[in-house]
């Protein structure tokens, strides 16, 4: 695997990780009673699926382009 692609793709982990840990904290703290309504609805864990790969997707994008950014200004 190239290096660009292993740099990328560890820094797409961190920030599912960050993710995870951030999907955990609004479910254990009930933030907006969102927890509350998704194990109200009829499929709760769809719903935690989506939030989780989403908020991953995001995380993990935001994560690639601060590691870009970084390394962009270390080289230039």
């Amino acid at each position: 695997m190239p290096q660009l692609a292993r740099f990328l793709l560890r820094h797409a982990i961190v920030g599912f990780g960050a993710a995870i840990a951030a999907v955990a904290a609004i479910m254990a703290l009930d933030l907006g009673g969102l927890r509350t309504l998704m194990f109200n609805s009829d499929a709760p864990f769809l719903a935690l699926f989506i939030l989780t790969f989403f908020m991953g997707l995001t995380f993990g994008s935001v994560q690639m382009g601060i590691a870009i950014m970084s390394e962009t200004d270390r080289r230039g």
